[in-house]
This record gives structure tokens, sequence and C-alpha cells, in this order.
């Protein structure tokens, strides 16, 4: 992990039955999601093993797909995955 530190995030996960006993507006929906894991050498290409399974799950392809976020400490993690 980096030891540097940019920036900040929080996510808050419920439930349907929760969102609409309070009257909440949700902002996101989990669909699917994957993960993957390789020898160290290569961990910078896991999420492209990640990637297809979780679309595969979700029903959808990377043109359904506006975005992606790699969650990684290492920007070139991103860069080894450019779809």
């Amino acid at each position: 992990s980096s030891t540097l530190s940019d920036g900040a995030a929080a996510v808050v996960l419920t439930s349907g039955a929760e969102v609409q006993a309070k009257g909440l507006s949700p902002r996101a929906r989990i669909v699917a999601y994957a993960d993957a894991a390789q020898e160290p050498i290569k961990f910078t290409t896991s999420p492209a093993l990640a990637i297809p399974v979780a679309l595969e799950r979700a029903g959808l392809t990377i043109a359904d797909v506006d975005a992606f976020e790699i969650n990684e400490a290492f920007s070139v993690v991103s860069v080894a995955n450019n779809l």
C-alpha cells in the first residue's frame, strides 16, 4: 500500500428494503462484483481477470459501461488494464 494519501471516500451500503423504508434515493446500485489474484509479479493485470467475470455476472458488456474505476494505489495498474 502507498504511504501517500491524497484523497478519501466513503460508501454506505444498505438493502433495497431499507432504502424504501427510509424514503432514500440511492445514487448507485451494485449489480455484480468479482476479484482475482495471481502471482505477485503479475499483480498489475489482476483486474483484467476480474472485470470480465463481473460483467458476465451482471449481464453486461464493456460497451455498457461508461467508466471503470480500478481502486489501486499504484497508477500503473490502471495503465496495465487499459480496456
